[in-house]
């Protein structure tokens, strides 16, 4: 209500005319006098004086005093600070021939550099430009307001008003003059008052006397005609800034301001450092502090914002997120300093350890062994093995982002957060709840870790089910979108299976084998990760399989230099004996070079010569009308993966939208009779050593593509 209130207020300063705003203003005037032009929004009066006036309406009042309670600080337009990352981009971005990223300005707390006539027209009192400048300037108080107010009625609002020449008054001028007046505030205003405003003053522009004999519009802030040209003279802009949380937010202009913004901004002013993390607390208030100690400030406030974004999810059930909540906030009735409530110190496990939440969630032998399992089975369907139950901050928070090395971990499995999401949600909750179980009067014996893992899979497949059917019934409304993104989510990594009638089942806590039959096909030895095996061939070639090895070749880059050409090669090989068909028989081969005068290409490196050659074998097979089933056998994990849209291609854009279209095309000329299969480069494979033979021959400048049959 609040933020609804002071957006209110801030749409005063709107040049859209309403009723309502007249009687505002009315009453401003009315409390401020001469004090109430549009600019007092932008200042730091807090409106006590309009709190115990009669008139303004209780709406009013309080839309003033929420605004009032708002941090209004003045804006200036600036380039953001280079930074070690940023020097990096660049420094890659000239490595690789591209332009490097662009800079855009960005609005921070400061000054705008301005003339004397602006300087004159910056308020005497409450100048949001000049807070911390003495008390004038200051959070209004009812008896600084009352003091603003008599200045005014003496004509006395603006730094214009007490100049002279190019200098403000003095006191004892300025005592003989208003004597009604304290004198010390002047002094104050000249002691306050910004070195770069003192020299602005010198400029002569700020008018002193025959100001109304000035053409309008002279010196102020307005637009003017220069030499045909629209120009702008430098005005200070205003905007809300937000207190420091985990997360610290730019300034949001008063101009765009909306009530969210007004909202987080009355919600950063209430925030104090969650108590678990406060090591100031010491370590028994702070109990997940130590889950960071690994990091330096101020890497470690955002290590900490990171991890508290992962403590709930919308796939979550809010029963499940209130409990994630509690214990990222270590707000649950039981623990060492809760024996009152709880009625018991120790662990019901019987090995003696405190009953903190770290225990209970973490360290305890039974939670310990059920974290174990859960994180083993992630491993074995996703691949990101390097989750461990060791780590607090994926088994507390479910934050797996500290585990992952670079951008290629990150894009493969960054989009697995709902799945993960919801596995990690489930097991907190099957955890606390067999805490209660345990600790109640006659407590049957303790369950085993096996069978709360059961429990945790069936609370999974309850909310699978359930998703599953919500996208069901909306796949009318919204033309398929969110059944396509639940069978991104959980389907293709490899969590369910989806039958033809649209029935989901849960296999991410079955045994390898009894996934593979739920999936229905039998997948070889070379095939343990769904995500990057998910068109991995039969484990018996269909007769007349044509395989297809591929490989790139590019010299190292050196900086300053333009870069070498590259090499591309390729062969299919149909008949022989199993996947390898070392006995088989050459039926196509290519290759060529790779300049930066090529279409698509705009920088050579040797992920491109792969993903080119890996290109070119796609668009041959596509061609060939007589090859029923091909097998495409890469050495170049990158290459596969990008130009099957597993991955999303960070570089070579171009190359990986033509590597793309030549996939698709593929598919749907033989459908699933298109197979990805990986072969070990520089193994001694005699078609892979074809294949870069002929990758080295294309960098040397020679040009082959024969066709044999």
């Amino acid at each position: 209500m609040q933020a609804e209130w002071a957006h209110l207020a801030c749409r005063l300063s709107e040049d859209e005319a309403a009723p309502w705003k007249n009687i505002w203003w009315f009453n401003l005037r009315e409390v401020y006098g001469d004090l109430c032009e549009r600019d007092l929004l932008y200042t730091t009066c807090r409106y006590q004086r309009l709190k115990l006036n009669a008139g303004p309406s209780q709406v009013q009042q309080e839309a003033m005093a929420a605004w009032g309670s708002l941090d209004v600080v003045p804006l200036k337009m600036q380039w953001p600070e280079m930074t070690p990352a940023r020097e990096k981009r660049i420094a890659l971005a000239a490595y690789d021939g591209v332009p490097p990223p662009e800079l855009k300005p960005v609005w921070v707390v400061g000054r705008e550099e301005i003339g004397g006539a602006q300087v004159a027209q910056r308020r005497l009192w409450f100048e949001a430009a000049m807070e911390g400048g003495g008390s004038m300037h200051q959070r209004s108080t009812y008896a600084s307001e009352d003091e603003a107010v008599a200045w005014a009625t003496q004509g006395l609002v603006r730094i214009q008003q007490v100049v002279r020449g190019t200098t403000i008054t003095g006191p004892s001028s300025f005592k003989q003059q208003f004597p009604s007046l304290d004198s010390s505030k002047i002094l104050e205003t000249r002691s306050h008052l910004p070195r770069e405003w003192q020299v602005a003053l010198q400029d002569g522009t700020a008018a002193t006397w025959g100001s109304e004999a000035l053409p309008r519009d002279l010196f102020d802030d307005a637009p003017v005609e220069a030499r045909g040209k629209q120009r702008r003279k430098a005005q200070q802009e205003y905007g809300i800034r937000y207190a420091m949380t985990l997360v610290q937010r730019a300034p949001t202009r008063i101009c765009k301001l909306r009530v969210k913004h007004v909202y987080a901004a009355l919600l950063a002013s209430n925030y104090a450092t969650p108590r678990v993390f406060d090591t100031a607390r010491g370590e028994e208030v702070a109990r997940h502090a130590h889950a960071f100690d690994n990091i330096q400030e101020p890497f470690r406030t955002k290590a900490i914002a990171r991890a508290m974004r992962c403590v709930t999810h919308k796939a979550v059930p809010p029963e499940w997120a209130e409990t994630a909540f509690k214990v990222a906030l270590s707000a649950l009735p039981f623990g060492p300093n809760k024996g009152h409530i709880c009625k018991r110190d120790s662990c019901p496990c019987g090995s003696g350890a405190p009953e903190t939440v770290g225990h209970t969630f973490h360290t305890c032998p039974r939670a310990r062994r059920l974290w174990d399992m859960i994180l083993e089975q992630w491993g074995s369907v996703t691949g990101e093995t390097k989750v461990r139950a060791a780590d607090p901050r994926v088994v507390i928070f479910g934050e797996r982002s500290g585990t992952w090395l670079d951008e290629a971990e990150q894009s493969d499995f960054a989009g697995l957060e709902e799945p993960f999401a919801v596995i990690h949600k489930a097991t907190l909750h099957v955890l606390l709840q067999e805490r209660n179980r345990d600790a109640a009067p006659g407590a049957r014996t303790r369950r085993t870790a096996m069978q709360l893992y059961q429990r945790v899979a069936k609370l999974v497949t309850l909310v699978v089910t359930d998703k599953m059917c919500a996208c069901i019934t909306r796949r009318h409304a919204d033309e398929g979108a969110s059944l396509t993104r639940f069978r991104r989510s959980w389907e293709a990594p490899g969590f369910v299976t989806i039958s033809e009638a649209n029935e989901v089942q849960l296999i991410f806590f079955m045994k390898h084998v009894t996934r593979e039959r739920w999936k229905g096909k039998k997948l070889d030895t070379h095939a343990k990760r769904h995500r990057t095996q998910q068109h991995a061939p039969p484990t018996t070639l269909p007769q007349g399989t044509a395989s297809i090895y591929t490989d790139g070749s590019a010299e190292p880059r050196q900086l300053g230099k333009p870069p070498a050409p590259a090499g591309f090669g390729a062969c299919a090989i149909v008949g022989g004996q199993g996947h390898e068909q070392a006995d088989g028989h050459l039926i196509w081969e290519v290759c060529g070079q790779i300049t930066m005068s090529m279409r698509n290409v705009s920088t050579v490196t040797n992920n491109l010569a792969e993903l080119v050659a890996f290109t070119r074998a796609l668009q041959w097979a596509a061609r060939k009308g007589d090859v029923k089933y091909v097998v495409m056998r890469y050495d170049s994990l990158y290459a596969a993966m990008v130009a099957s849209g597993t991955w999303k291609a960070k570089k070579h854009k171009a190359m990986a939208m033509e590597a793309r279209h030549a996939w698709t095309t593929l598919k749907k000329r033989l459908g699933d009779r298109v197979w990805l299969r990986h072969v070990k480069g520089h193994s001694g494979h005699r078609w892979n050593n074809r294949a870069d033979s002929l990758a080295d021959a294309g960098r040397q400048g020679m040009h082959v593509d024969v066709n044999t049959r």
